[in-house]
């Protein structure tokens, strides 16, 4: 897509964003909710923006793909043209896709010996996994970034090996300078250190079985089949963990690790107010690299929020330049849905701060496990992901992300 197509779509986004105000507005004007028709029609409006937000964003981590295998081809293989990377991709894959459909035995010397270069380039046990195909290795990371939100905005860490981590913390911000007179001394002021630990939890996709009908079928797309149900599986639940985890025998989350910014008055409902109060909660340190994080119901409510008030400066306000995100009072906003929605009692439904304060430790990447005897009879395969994370919010001041919450009654 070119830069021409994209924008068009993203002006056909904004014509979809002036038809939604005319019906809020009209609404608002005449003291009243959306009638059902008027509802229909701005939840199918809502639906195509989504359609079109989603194709724009495909089409820009395309984009992004083929940068980075640029760079790989320039910095991983000198001398070697793009076309030629990927040609050594795809023998590999080839023959790992081989070696799963058919087994060793039907593949040539030379797959064999891709395959067995593979395993020794490997960092798993001898006895487990194999290193997986760059393409394959792809689609399981991209298809972990799309489940939830939190390892888009994270930091990621890798890291060799599983040893727990000690990550060193110290909070200074209460420390200042000074001034001296002539001939003083200096005042001493030490640096007081904590840390935070990361451990390495084991995921697993858990099993998947696969024909070897389907897998020989050589229409079939198999590593993008595996790949997406492995990271459908794994993402789902490690964000649900990098949001709301306990901390005790799997990550802490960053919701339970966020600080309080600011509780709502209401029950059941937020103010413009009370989002800008959010945000300004933060120190401005923080900030600069600040956004928004809340599910798409959350979302929906923001959108509405300031229509016919006093204040005619819209909350949200929707991109119209090509690369440039939608926005929440200028702030970037992240889709998170394992953040509860706004709406109930006490729930902890929006954050604002500095994600990259929160560390993805990621060890080893990811092993893949292949059971060809297991379900032998049943003339199948099993295949299984391997993965280890950990995550925490790395915060010794208890400021860089914050959370709003519901009062209780």
């Amino acid at each position: 897509m070119s830069y021409f197509e994209e924008k068009e779509l993203m002006e056909k986004r904004g014509r979809i964003i002036d038809k939604q105000e005319k019906l809020l507005q009209t609404a608002s004007d005449e003291g009243r909710e959306l009638n059902q028709e008027e509802q229909s029609s701005f939840d199918k409006m809502e639906a195509e923006y989504g359609r079109l937000t989603n194709q724009i964003e495909n089409t820009r981590k395309l984009r992004e793909k083929k940068d980075a295998l640029e760079d790989r081809a320039q910095i991983q293989s000198p001398g070697k043209s793009v076309d030629e990377v990927v040609d050594a991709d795809k023998q590999k894959t080839d023959a790992f896709r081989k070696y799963i459909a058919f087994g060793p035995e039907e593949m040539t010397s030379e797959e064999r010996k891709i395959v067995a270069e593979m395993r020794a380039q490997s960092t798993t046990d001898s006895a487990g996994g194999y290193t997986i195909p760059e393409g394959f290795s792809n689609e399981i990371e991209s298809g972990l970034l799309a489940y939830g939100g939190m390892l888009e905005v994270a930091r990621r860490f890798p890291t060799a090996t599983g040893n727990d981590l000690p990550w060193p913390t110290e909070d200074n911000t209460s420390q200042k300078g000074e001034i001296l007179a002539e001939n003083d001394q200096v005042n001493e002021q030490d640096l007081t250190f904590s840390s935070v630990t990361l451990n390495a939890y084991m995921y697993s996709s858990k099993l998947i079985r696969v024909s070897l009908q389907l897998l020989q079928d050589s229409a079939f797309n198999m590593e993008s089949f595996i790949a997406g149900k492995m990271s459908e599986r794994i993402g789902r639940i490690l964000n649900e963990h990098y949001t709301t985890g306990t901390g005790s025998g799997q990550p802490r989350g960053v919701v339970t690790a966020s600080s309080e910014g600011k509780e709502t008055s209401s029950p059941t409902a937020f103010t413009f107010q009370e989002v800008i109060d959010l945000k300004h909660s933060v120190d401005p340190a923080y900030r600069g690299n600040g956004r928004y994080m809340f599910s798409d119901n959350t979302l929906a409510a923001i959108k509405k929020l300031s229509v016919g008030s006093s204040d005619a400066r819209p909350l949200w306000q929707p991109s119209y330049v090509v690369g440039e995100p939608d926005r929440v009072d200028g702030s970037p906003y992240t889709i998170n849905q394992d953040v509860a929605d706004s709406g109930t009692a006490s729930n902890k439904f929006m954050l604002y701060g500095d994600f990259s304060k929160y560390i993805n430790r990621d060890v080893l990447g990811f092993q893949l496990m292949v059971l060809r005897e297991r379900y032998a009879d049943y003339h199948q395969v099993g295949i299984i992901g391997f993965s280890r994370f950990d995550g925490d919010l790395i915060d010794a001041g208890a400021g860089a992300v914050k959370h709003m919450i519901h009062a209780a009654s």
